[in-house]
């Protein structure tokens, strides 16, 4: 393998596991890479305890504070080679997460994105989610993204390698968008290109670190479905990828939708993304349930006691 890889790390106020991030990077069996680490402007100690690495593969670039999709469109474009690897400073990638992918991109050469397996990590917790459509015994293969992130997301920021004019082609991160800015471009990638997948657990993915977006309650933007009536009439899409993107869609919504209810007291908005959801048929079950947990919330915990004290199922 010959490729140079230019690893991206955005940088917010992560002095307890960038250490951790920036060695996996280095520890990787695949030596051939640069490690940009975009600051954007860290007020701990984060860049001091980069600045004691010696390495000269890694470079730092410091901006202001300006959230995580401009740190990563800004490594981007400050980076040397075609093939971009992103890695979020407090995740981990395993020893072999660059050599999986590449491996990848020479057997599937269609494709315009490689990604990996995942474990979650929650408060020590290791999970490792199953994606729908794909064996539970090591796997690789090409992939419908929106038909594999049925169950649970497929592709994560840490856990892919792509092509840098790939990414322009898109138009980069969405900028001043505070969650969701990966999945807008993953997501569109998978509407223009193909997309290859091992089924190997290369990466950990850490959750409640205690200073990400995800893991506040505030109300969430979503680029990707707010646009995606746009997208259907921007890449024509037909037969079974118009089904499973229309079906991926209605599953965000309704996610959504109680996530507004039971997080944000938001009876309007839960409303609202429920009512845009009728036509779904993979998540009918889902659709009912969850309109009767909003219309009807005292038939909800009987039907919920019923089922913890009879076993039967509810949904």
């Amino acid at each position: 393998m010959k490729d140079f890889i230019s690893v991206i790390i955005p940088l917010y106020n992560k002095e307890k596991y960038i250490l951790r991030s920036v060695n996996s990077v280095l520890n990787q069996t695949y030596r051939n890479f640069e490690l940009i680490i975009v600051n954007d402007g860290s007020t701990d100690d984060s860049i001091k305890i980069i600045n004691k690495i010696s390495d000269n593969r890694i470079r730092i670039i410091n901006q202001q504070n300006s959230g995580v999709s401009v740190a990563r469109n800004n490594g981007v474009l400050n980076s040397k080679y075609n093939l971009i690897a992103f890695l979020d400073a407090d995740d981990e990638w395993q020893s072999d997460f660059l050599e999986t992918v590449l491996n990848l991109k020479y057997k599937y050469s269609d494709a315009k994105l490689f990604a990996t397996g995942y474990m979650r990590v929650e408060k020590n917790n290791i999970i490792i989610n199953p994606f729908n459509g794909i064996p539970n015994k090591e796997w690789e293969g090409y992939i419908d993204l929106f038909k594999c992130s049925f169950k649970n997301m497929i592709v994560t920021s840490s856990s892919v390698l792509m092509y840098k004019n790939i990414l322009y082609d898109i138009g980069g991160f969405p900028e001043g968008v505070k969650y969701g800015e990966d999945q807008y471009v993953w997501y569109q990638i998978a509407l223009k290109y193909k997309i290859a997948f091992s089924n190997k657990v290369c990466v950990k993915y850490y959750r409640n670190t205690g200073c990400s977006i995800g893991d506040q309650k505030i109300k969430r933007e979503f680029p990707f479905i707010k646009e995606s009536d746009s997208f259907l009439k921007l890449y024509n899409i037909k037969g079974k990828r118009l089904f499973y993107f229309k079906e991926y869609i209605y599953k965000e919504k309704l996610n959504y939708a109680e996530y507004s209810f039971d997080v944000l007291n938001d009876k309007t908005e839960s409303l609202k993304l429920l009512s845009e959801c009728k036509k779904t048929k993979l998540f009918v079950k889902k659709f009912i349930k969850l309109y009767i947990k909003i219309k009807f919330p005292k038939l909800h915990r009987v039907l919920k006691k019923v089922k913890y004290y009879f076993k039967i199922i509810y949904f």
